[in-house]
């Protein structure tokens, strides 16, 4: 079956695009510890991959045009005893 083609604007320029189906093979949660003291949790989700009808990357490779949006936690350092 066919996908329809959309336009997205992608920096300065409009591009034709379809969606490509995916599946993700993981989704990691990035957890970091900063020097503060804070925790940090982070996971990107990934709405849609679009990919270039007429246009490539600039090595050649195919351009992809990933729709996300970032999820966080964050966990404030324990300021006990200071």
């Amino acid at each position: 079956m066919s996908k329809k083609t959309i336009r997205i604007r992608v920096g300065a320029e409009d591009v034709e695009a379809v969606e490509v189906d995916f599946k993700a093979a993981a989704e990691p949660l990035i957890d970091l510890s900063l020097a503060d003291g804070a925790r940090v949790k982070l996971k990107v989700v990934i709405m849609s991959v679009l990919r270039a009808v007429d246009k490539k990357s600039p090595d050649g490779s195919p351009l992809y045009i990933i729709k996300s949006a970032n999820v966080m936690e964050v966990t404030p350092p324990d300021d006990k005893g200071q």
